[in-house]
């Protein structure tokens, strides 16, 4: 039998393949555990390459951070729900996502006098706890 993290990754790879072949951007018309898992491989995924301001810089829209905030929660990864919660509250509050879709902002633009990142402690939580990336166990047995 194959470990989680193969039958994610497997299950992942079939996901992003059918939505090429139908001509899918965005996960929108899929079944909600498929849609759960793209959100979180491709959050892990962008978090790994691009760091975690990519994931709002590049992945997410504001209602894909919501839906994956409703995905943590569905999953009992609440922790994980109320650090991305809280990078949403973080950005709302500095209107990044005001531009109508337009992104042309960008995190960085919203960075501290201090030279800190305005996510940077919630990244360094995540990464730290590593839980995002422990998720396997679980994703790996939805139907």
């Amino acid at each position: 039998m194959n470990d989680p993290s193969t039958i994610v990754a497997e299950r992942f790879d079939r996901i992003v393949a059918d939505m090429a072949s139908n001509g899918c951007a965005r996960p929108d018309d899929l079944a909600e555990n498929d849609r759960t898992i793209y959100y979180i491989v491709s959050t892990r995924c962008e978090m790994d390459m691009g760091g975690f301001n990519s994931v709002f810089d590049q992945l997410l829209s504001e209602s894909e951070l919501e839906y994956l905030i409703t995905c943590l929660n569905r999953l009992h990864a609440t922790s994980l729900a109320n650090a991305f919660s809280r990078a949403h509250e973080a950005l709302r509050a500095v209107r990044f996502f005001d531009d109508n879709g337009g992104a042309d902002n960008m995190i960085s633009d919203f960075d501290r006098a201090d030279g800190t990142g305005l996510l940077e402690a919630i990244e360094e939580e995540l990464r730290a706890g590593e839980e995002l990336w422990m998720l396997d166990s679980t994703l790996a047995v939805l139907p």
